[in-house]
């Protein structure tokens, strides 16, 4: 996984999310439960996460995503889902321009250096590219913005269809491919 595949993911949702209106932000997603805002504020913590993750893998410490575990990422997301949709886009685009640069300083040997996840524990920090990847392309679908999954990308279907076949069923994705 490069960052080009990143950068991309990261375009299409912010393409879709620019011009969000308040209204729009207050709305539902496909995500039982959440709204927009609450989807592009999980966005920007999965950010601050991985961000923390590889900032630890530089100076040399194995950091957890999210310092505070389930409940305090549950309650970043909720404290911040109710923002004016102009407040949610910057969010999310300073946190994942803060992620950016912080792959950016990565030496080589911190790649291979280990983070923990929240649901799946220990792994490396090159595994932060692929996470981040699957967590900006499946919520630009869950966003419910006029994006369908068949606009997703072949190589990301390919690799994780069988998290997807999982993750998003007919309940959450009626007009998924698989």
């Amino acid at each position: 996984m490069n960052t080009n595949a990143v950068a991309d993911a990261v375009r299409r949702v912010t393409t879709t999310i620019t011009s969000l209106s308040d209204d729009q932000a207050r709305g539902a997603s496909r995500l039982p439960g959440w709204t927009r805002g609450h989807v592009v504020t999980h966005l920007a913590r999965n950010a601050d996460a991985m961000r923390n993750i590889v900032e630890g893998a530089i100076a040399g410490e194995e950091r957890a995503a999210y310092p505070d575990g389930a409940e305090g990422r549950a309650a970043a997301i909720e404290a911040g889902a109710g923002r004016d949709a102009a407040v949610l886009v910057a969010d999310f685009e300073s946190s994942q321009h803060a992620l950016d640069d912080a792959w950016a300083r990565t030496p080589d040997d911190a790649w291979t250096r280990t983070g923990v996840w929240l649901l799946t524990g220990r792994m490396p920090v090159v595994e932060s590219l692929r996470v981040r990847r699957r967590e900006l392309l499946v919520h630009w679908i869950d966003l419910d913005l006029g994006v369908s999954p068949s606009e997703l990308p072949d190589d990301f279907v390919a690799a994780d269809r069988d998290w997807l076949q999982e993750q998003r069923t007919r309940a959450t994705w009626p007009d998924a491919p698989w």
